[in-house]
């Protein structure tokens, strides 16, 4: 059985990091992703998250793999290069 989830609140400091950035970041659906074609993130929304822990590591894991599309691709696209 799931546990209700208590309140969660955003990492404020990996807020400012995602934010700085400059990605585009949209929320919505079940599973996180970075859409290679359209150059933007999509991510559950921050409430289904178990934690805000868990909310930061998804993104961050998203942007790590966009950043590695781009270098291995030996393209200057996404939000890495701007």
């Amino acid at each position: 059985m799931k546990r209700p989830k208590e309140n969660i609140e955003r990492i404020e400091h990996a807020e400012r990091f995602f934010a700085n950035t400059g990605a585009k970041i949209e929320y919505g659906g079940n599973r996180a992703y970075y859409a290679i074609e359209a150059n933007y993130f999509r991510m559950p929304p921050f409430e289904t998250f178990r934690d805000s822990e868990g909310h930061a590591a998804t993104l961050a894991h998203e942007l790590n793999c966009s950043a590695l599309t781009a270098v291995v691709e030996g393209t200057q696209m996404g939000w890495l290069f701007k």
